[in-house]
């Protein structure tokens, strides 16, 4: 029994140091599994971080080439603006030199030692709308027409190389005038003019029509006139030919250098030249239908109502009476 106890004894004492390395073991296999984690994380964080490292860097590298490619755009803007302020200094020194001639004193503006040119870019024949002079306000004028000078609202200009003033007037011809207070016509009329006056109106080149109302020289009537008066006509191929005055007076037909001076409804027509009616009412110088020349010519009405002035030739007619 002594024997058993003493091993047991033996035994105890001999196992202790074998617990105390297990458990240090233990200890030791404990503290290396916290290092593992502590590695592990310690990895991942590391991990992360060079994601985070490599993202920034791509992130550098794109506002680098950002930088980059704005620099280059910044240096072809900058080249683009050097050539532009190259080409406005030479701009600067043309307008320079153009407005040489051009002094500004207050509100007037001179050209000093030249000359003023206004042209439509093209050929003088050519209508465009451009190369027009307007003066004053032209509100609702059109103009198609080149190379006019236009003065006053409403008017309607499709010609070229004409004048026109005044309020509503309506010019289709060419190298014309029409200075009028309001509603004149001059249609494709050459080398005419209008004075004055209203609703006036000029077919035939080289004519002129000087205030009354309604009056008119037709197609054909060429470098014919009137003169005040209202409802005037020189119409036909009355060329050469003169109303002045009155009311409803005409030139008509063939009747050239005709003259109408006053009176009413008075008329030299047919084939008759230089025929002339002073004053009266339905007076008349004509030819017959079957006349060729113009024999009929050179004759004087004067007042009277209704005279009558027959293929003849340098007669005078004073009223009702005849004379030579």
């Amino acid at each position: 029994m002594k024997v058993l106890k003493y091993v047991l004894m033996v035994l105890v004492i001999s196992s202790t140091p074998l617990l105390a390395f297990a458990t240090d073991l233990e200890t030791l296999q404990s503290e290396v599994e916290r290092a593992h984690r502590r590695v592990g994380s310690a990895h991942n964080k590391i991990t992360k971080a060079n994601a985070r490292i490599t993202a920034s860097a791509e992130k550098i590298q794109r506002i680098y080439d950002e930088l980059n490619a704005r620099l280059e755009v910044i240096s072809q803007k900058e080249a683009e603006l050097q050539q532009k302020l190259a080409a406005v200094d030479l701009i600067q020194q043309d307008l320079s030199y153009k407005l040489a001639k051009v002094r500004v004193d207050d509100s007037n503006i001179y050209i000093d030692g030249a000359n003023l040119h206004i042209l439509n870019g093209s050929r003088d024949s050519v209508k465009n709308a451009l190369g027009n002079l307007f003066v004053g306000y032209t509100t609702n004028t059109e103009v198609e027409g080149s190379h006019n000078i236009v003065m006053g609202s409403y008017h309607n200009v499709s010609g070229n190389f004409n004048y026109v003033a005044g309020t509503r007037n309506t010019v289709e011809g060419t190298m014309g005038l029409v200075v009028s207070s309001t509603s004149n016509y001059k249609s494709s009329a050459r080398n005419s003019a209008i004075l004055g006056g209203l609703w006036n109106e000029i077919d035939s080149a080289e004519s002129v029509v000087v205030g009354g109302i309604w009056n008119r020289v037709t197609e054909s009537a060429q470098r014919s006139v009137v003169v005040g008066g209202m409802h005037n006509y020189n119409m036909g191929e009355t060329q050469d030919s003169v109303i002045v005055g009155g009311m409803q007076n005409r030139n008509r037909e063939s009747a050239r250098q005709a003259t109408i001076i006053g009176g009413t409804h008075n008329a030299n027509y047919g084939k008759t030249q230089r025929n002339t009616i002073i004053g009266g009412n339905s007076n008349r110088t004509s030819s017959n239908d079957d006349v060729t020349d113009f024999s009929t010519q050179n004759n004087i009405i004067i007042g009277g109502n209704s005279e009558r002035i027959i293929n003849g030739y340098q007669l005078i007619k004073f009223a009702s009476e005849f004379a030579y």
